[in-house]
């Protein structure tokens, strides 16, 4: 014992904590071995749900066959009558026939009742069937149709659909042969054609521009809204200029349009400014800049033949702004 203290670098003060761990250390083991060893628990906690899983675990199951496993087991002959198999009755046939042999005559199905349907052969079921489809207004029109009649099978249909009578004929229109398919189209349905009116289009309304082939609403308010950007037309070409109108559209319209050039309501150039002058729909921004450039430069406009100076407007683009502005 001396040589593991005196070769261990501990003070005094170390080596009695030491000590006092290792008391400690050793009394814990001994209490838990005693624990463990000699103490007996008068009473322990349990959990009721897990003592009625133990209980219903315990119960003794009964034996379950499947009813083909049931089947391969003979009966004892001690068995009582409590265990006798149950037989399921069998189900009643609704569409059993009579037992009398059926009595062939001709018959309406719309107007013949119970009786004389059983004598035919019809079932109990099917009679019954057909009576119900009569009292909700029901009407047999076709022999196909008593196919649908609920019981009645088709050997019986077979043997009665020479004697059925009496149904009633489907009423068909007679044409002629010298009828056209047009004709007879026509005679079901006459559809209203519109009537187009040639009209001014720098006075036309909404109602007139409708008229026309090929030109909705849609079109209409367009041509409207252009033509009120522009200040009016000078040409009845410009409408192929309103977005959407093809070629072929304006072609099948022209023929009902007439122009007025002295309707355009023209303004006064000097008096325009950037956002004005954009809103109008031949002039861009770039153009505009060109103008106002040039009046900011040499001063208001004197003629329309000056916008021939600005080498960045083209010709065609100044003889068309000649129908809408003027110099004042």
């Amino acid at each position: 014992m001396k040589f593991f203290w005196d070769n261990i670098s501990l003070n005094k003060d170390e080596r009695k904590k030491l000590i006092v761990l290792l008391s400690i250390f050793l009394i814990l083991i001994l209490l838990k071995f005693y624990s463990v060893v000699f103490y007996s628990p008068s009473f322990i906690p349990v959990d009721p749900h897990i003592l009625d899983s133990v209980k219903l675990a315990s119960i003794p199951q009964k034996q379950v066959y499947t009813k083909t496993e049931y089947s391969k087991y003979p009966k004892s002959p001690n068995e009582g009558n409590h265990n006798t198999r149950y037989k399921k009755p069998k189900k009643k046939n609704i569409s059993s026939k009579s037992d009398l042999k059926p009595i062939n005559f001709e018959f309406n199905p719309n107007t013949l009742g119970k009786d004389s349907l059983i004598l035919l052969g019809f079932s109990n079921y099917a009679a019954n069937s057909l009576l119900k489809y009569r009292s909700k207004g029901g009407l047999i029109r076709t022999v196909d149709q008593m196919t649908k009649i609920n019981g009645l099978d088709e050997e019986t249909l077979d043997r009665l659909r020479p004697l059925i009578i009496g149904l009633p004929k489907k009423k068909y229109k007679n044409y002629s042969s010298k009828d056209t398919v047009k004709q007879r189209f026509a005679a079901k349905k006459k559809f209203k054609k519109k009537v187009p009116k040639i009209f001014e289009i720098n006075t036309g309304d909404t109602t007139e521009f409708i008229n026309l082939y090929g030109i909705g609403r849609v079109y209409s308010n367009r041509i409207l809204k252009f033509r009120q950007s522009l200040g009016g037309f000078f040409s009845i070409e410009q409408i192929k200029d309103v977005w959407g109108i093809e070629d072929s559209l304006y072609q099948s319209i022209r023929p009902f349009l007439t122009v007025d050039p002295t309707l355009i309501q023209k303004r006064n150039i000097n008096n325009m400014d950037r956002d004005s002058l954009n809103k109008h729909p031949y002039i861009n921004w770039q153009k505009s800049k060109t103008i106002l450039a040039y009046k900011k430069t040499h001063g208001e406009y004197n003629d329309m033949d000056d916008f021939y100076k600005l080498h960045l407007l083209e010709d065609d683009f100044v003889d068309t702004m000649k129908h809408y502005f003027i110099v004042k």
